[in-house]
């Protein structure tokens, strides 16, 4: 039998309802689906892609525009990729937080597009939320 005095009092404080949960900067979200507790910072301009990784998405743009020499991505498409998805292959952040890294916010949307026409990002909408991306690396880039 417990003893009164081996009790101890806490205080369990009031979760929010979803629906009035904070919205902590969900435009600058970036999906990690396999994410673990890490020390490393997990925004974008503080943690930029490792050098693989960029090799790897230049690597996957070149090797684009070489089998379609007519339809050739843009020059800085690599880049954006990288600041996009600096470790991991899901992204969810707004246009204008990707504009933000230094990109045309009038040239973004149609740049985006083009990824995805050429197969290199997937895309998924849904309401009031920045738009998912998915990279899509060729399996002889990927490493």
């Amino acid at each position: 039998m417990l003893d009164v005095d081996d009790l101890t009092i806490i205080t369990i404080h009031h979760l929010p309802e979803p629906d009035q949960a904070p919205k902590w900067g969900r435009e600058n979200a970036c999906l990690t689906p396999r994410r673990r507790a890490s020390a490393k910072p997990r925004r974008t301009r503080a943690m930029p892609a490792d050098e693989h990784r960029r090799d790897d998405i230049a690597a996957a743009v070149a090797a684009y525009n070489r089998a379609n020499p007519s339809a050739a991505l843009p020059p800085n498409a690599a880049q954006l990729l990288a600041v996009m998805f600096p470790s991991e292959d899901v992204c969810q952040r707004s246009q204008e937080a990707i504009a933000a890294e230094g990109f045309s916010r009038d040239r973004l949307p149609a740049m985006l597009r083009r990824l995805v026409e050429a197969g290199l990002l997937s895309r998924h909408r849904v309401a009031q939320v920045p738009d998912t991306y998915r990279l899509h690396l060729p399996a002889l880039v990927q490493s």
